[in-house]
């Protein structure tokens, strides 16, 4: 190996028998890049190599919400052709174990870090009988999520409030049914979770986001909303004091040794280098949601009002973390020196071998 570490990158086309896989090749070209990754992957020190045989390193980036059956046998296919010596990140091997939501919860529960409860069904199921099945839990869990099981980012998700009516969880599942049919991946089943109630007496409620990078937090913060789903683009101005308050949290929580064991442990037990792990505060410690491996990428918060807002009051030592998720190019150099560092320590993923 070259004192300069080469990486080479898998996708759903770059670097596998894609058609179109050819475009990406040359440069810093990426795959569905997020603002600023290119520009951090050039000044990281990295080598990018389109071929894989001269990788000392090889990214495999893809999307669970974008990744079918045909996909992924061709991300497979191009991973058998890594050099044993290569460290391979985020290897197809383990994909399902986070892109299937009841594999991951499995998995965590087996690793003894908590998670909702939750129930899978096929969305085939007699309407009928999944009536049957979701309405004791609905009063059960007084509120319950129904969602497709292998998608991210908020998407295929329904709430159904504890006052839900049958007629509520037919639409529900019909929705789910044409959404099964209708987005890019395979095999959706029908998953019916518990909701933890994370709202503080104002009714605000917050999930936290940690980009786990090896045995290292590269960073991450908290979201706020008012929502039974919170994303990025839910926080407003009327939000600002829970925005700081959580991201406050957010930092202490993995500067405390056994939770910033648990969030590593929580992307390291599904068979992921790289990831960013959700999850939410209770009293009863850390509750896990999802891993996201290939996290999106738009660098901001809330409307043009919060990010006004923030650009002018974020420099609270509270926001730290935040500040450095909005200087995007500079998160990424860091990204891709961390994953570099991983060749050091040389890890032996389970290769994907097209015989088994």
């Amino acid at each position: 190996m070259t004192d300069t570490t080469r990486i080479a990158f898998i996708g759903r086309k770059q670097g596998t028998d894609h058609r179109r896989a050819g475009q990406y090749d040359g440069g810093w070209t990426l795959e569905r890049p997020r603002k600023g990754e290119e520009a951090g992957l050039a000044a990281s020190g990295l080598e990018k190599t389109d071929d894989v045989s001269r990788a000392d390193l090889v990214y495999t980036r893809i999307n669970p919400e974008r990744v079918n059956r045909r996909a992924l046998k061709r991300v497979q296919r191009a991973e058998a052709r890594v050099p044993e010596r290569a460290v391979i990140v985020n290897s197809a091997t383990h994909f399902e174990r986070y892109a299937d939501k009841a594999q991951c919860f499995t998995h965590w529960r087996e690793a003894g870090l908590p998670c909702p409860g939750f129930h899978i069904k096929s969305p085939w199921t007699p309407q009928h009988r999944l009536v049957e099945t979701l309405m004791p839990l609905l009063q059960r869990y007084q509120g319950l999520y129904l969602r497709t099981s292998n998608e991210d980012s908020g998407k295929g998700i329904h709430y159904l409030p504890a006052d839900a009516t049958s007629a509520d969880v037919k639409r529900t599942i019909r929705h789910l049914r044409w959404r099964s049919l209708t987005n890019k991946v395979s095999q959706s089943r029908l998953m019916a979770v518990e909701p933890i109630d994370t709202r503080t007496a104002s009714g605000v409620a917050h999930v936290f986001r940690a980009h786990v990078v090896g045995d290292n937090i590269l960073g991450g913060y908290a979201l706020v909303g008012s929502g039974p789903v919170v994303h990025a683009r839910d926080v407003t101005v009327t939000h600002w004091d829970a925005f700081v308050e959580q991201n406050a949290t957010f930092q202490d929580i993995i500067q405390t040794p056994e939770l910033r064991r648990q969030i590593i442990l929580a992307c390291q037990v599904l068979g992921a280098q790289v990831g960013a792990v959700e999850f939410f505060q209770t009293p009863n410690g850390l509750c896990f949601l999802e891993l996201n491996p290939m996290w999106g990428g738009h660098h901001r918060f809330g409307d043009e009002v919060f990010m006004a807002h923030l650009n002018q009051h974020g420099q609270r030592p509270e926001l730290e973390h935040v500040r450095h998720w909005l200087d995007a190019e500079t998160y990424y150099t860091h990204l891709y020196q961390a994953l570099a560092d991983l060749t050091q320590k040389r890890p032996q993923p389970q290769r994907y071998s097209q015989s088994a």
